[in-house]
């Protein structure tokens, strides 16, 4: 249990963002996982984003634990927002915003805990993200996409093997006549 504080967010964000969130200190950028492209996108406010969404998270998870009954006044009537669940969403909830997500998003750099080298990503320069996973350039293989393979270079165009490209293969021919060249 990570106390409500910028160390706690710190690890929490760490938690939640696993296998998903890099730092790449040589370079100073975040670089985040995308499953609906797969491949990794370089994002400079990928760890403050993640911080907020880590804390949404756990904070639907940690109210659970307060009591959201209401304080009552001594003539009957209910206090509002006085509830354990109530104090304990004003507090945290007061001290989030961009600058904080910002601030946990620079302690998690300084850490080095989610630190990887540029030359990680796309050391395999035959591997090129698409829709739904990533082409081999060598033997234009489809493979599915996962974050193990470190892309980020990518197109948003669906891979087809079977397609045509009539207008390339005339440009093609024409600029280099022996098809062995081809």
């Amino acid at each position: 249990e990570e106390p409500w504080n910028e160390k706690g967010d710190a690890e929490r964000t760490k938690r939640w963002a696993a296998g998903g969130l890099r730092w790449l200190a040589d370079e100073q950028i975040w670089v985040r996982w995308a499953p609906d492209e797969h491949r990794w996108i370089k994002d400079q406010r990928a760890g403050a984003r993640a911080c907020q969404k880590a804390l949404e998270v756990a904070e639907h998870t940690e109210i659970l634990n307060y009591d959201d009954t209401p304080q009552v006044n001594k003539d009957g009537t209910i206090k509002p927002k006085s509830s354990q669940r109530d104090k304990f969403l004003h507090e945290i909830r007061n001290r989030w915003g961009i600058g904080q997500f910002e601030r946990v998003a620079k302690s998690i750099a300084l850490s080095g805990d989610l630190d990887s080298e540029s030359s990680e990503f796309d050391a395999d320069g035959m591997l090129l993200a698409v829709k739904g996973g990533a082409v081999d350039l060598r033997t234009m293989e489809f493979v599915p996409g996962r974050p193990e393979l470190k892309i980020t270079v990518g197109s948003d165009v669906v891979f087809d093997p079977e397609a045509k490209a009539p207008l390339f293969e005339k440009y093609l021919a024409t600029s280099m006549p022996d098809p062995e060249m081809r």
